[in-house]
């Protein structure tokens, strides 16, 4: 994509207007089209005065009638456009919040990216809420890289996103198409294709002015991450489910996750944590066991991707508790490196997929 674009509508744009000044059937080439006329001019230029035609036509060609240029591309025949060429769909690239295709962007299996791609309108017709950002090569393809922001979102994964505002984008102006990019759960090199649509016009299609379905791209490798714990069983029970602790006494359990990250969790370095990060005071239920007010435990050993890694917790349910229902939340930290639930490096869990529902009770 590129400054192409725009010469070319210029020129078709500057030899239609040139013809009406003339009033003349002229044969005229543009960089958009060709179209042939068979009749021979009269007046001013069939004398061979072509004054009138300065600064009229600018950098079209004219050619001799008597030369068959073929229809005009757009009207299928030379006399299907009396009226001059129909309008046209056509889209300059502006900007994209991700890398150009020459560079790839880097995702962990499962991030989710917030993106846009901005598009000025350089063709004849306003876009309205009908245009939408679609998925190409091929066209209305399901894209791995959908989800929940996506108009198309369940249904089908070929929508990027389309036009929300009521007022028309005009010939000159420009739209903002926004969207999420969520990786698969695969790693893997994905390339994905982008093209704009209006009801059933691709701007791609050989009679409107792009951009063609190869031109806007992204490169995307999608990469597991170095730290991630997916859970496998617990001795707490299972939220919504409770456990209940008398106040003033405690209570003891433990959080399996197997290691699907690519990164050993070393014994003392992988930690478990209360949620909110990093309090500055002993949170409820703190209890001595625990490594500090901020971490709770670590694995007893080191667990390589594919191991089970199981931590300790006690929760003390101190008098100073009010009796009532308390959700109690964790999550895995790297010292010094990264939380789990922080991209790229950290894969998940998310802060608060561990969890105890715990019942204090008199």
């Amino acid at each position: 994509m590129g400054p192409m674009y725009g010469e070319r509508l210029r020129r078709h744009r500057r030899a239609w207007r040139a013809l009406a000044v003339i009033g003349a059937p002229l044969v005229v080439v543009t960089a958009c089209s060709l179209m042939t006329q068979l009749d021979a001019p009269t007046g001013p230029l069939a004398s061979g005065d072509s004054s009138i035609l300065d600064g009229a036509l600018g950098d079209a060609t004219l050619v001799d009638a008597s030369i068959d240029a073929g229809p005009f591309d757009a009207c299928g025949a030379p006399d299907a456009c009396p009226d001059g060429p129909p309008p046209f769909y056509a889209a300059l690239f502006i900007s994209q919040s991700f890398p150009l295709a020459t560079s790839a962007l880097t995702m962990v299996e499962g991030q989710v990216i917030p993106s846009y791609i901005q598009m000025q309108n350089i063709g004849d017709t306003a876009w309205d809420t009908n245009t939408e950002l679609g998925t190409t090569d091929p066209r209305n393809r399901n894209s791995l890289f959908a989800d929940a922001t996506w108009p198309s979102w369940p249904d089908a994964g070929n929508r990027a996103s389309a036009m929300t505002s009521n007022n028309p984008v005009v010939v000159g102006g420009s739209y903002k198409f926004q969207f999420d990019l969520a990786a698969p759960q695969v790693p893997g090199t994905y390339y994905e294709h982008f093209g704009l649509v209006n009801g059933s016009i691709w701007f791609g299609d050989k009679d409107q002015g792009g951009p063609a379905d190869d031109d806007i791209e992204a490169q995307i490798v999608v990469i597991a991450p170095e730290y991630r714990g997916t859970p496998s069983a617990q001795t707490f029970p299972v939220s919504p489910a409770t456990q209940t602790v008398a106040s003033g006494s405690t209570v003891s359990g433990s959080f399996s996750l197997t290691n699907t990250g690519t990164d050993t969790w070393v014994a003392g370095t992988v930690k478990l944590a209360p949620i909110p990060r990093d309090p500055t005071v002993a949170p409820p239920f703190y209890d001595s066991s625990w490594l500090s007010i901020s971490r709770i435990s670590s694995v007893s050993a080191d667990v390589a991707p594919g191991s089970v890694g199981t931590f300790g917790v006690t929760l003390n349910a101190s008098s100073a508790i009010d009796a009532g229902t308390y959700t109690v939340k964790f999550g895995l930290v790297e010292e010094g490196v990264t939380w789990f639930a922080d991209p790229t490096l950290g894969g998940g869990p998310p802060d608060g997929t561990l969890r105890v529902d715990l019942v204090v009770t008199p």
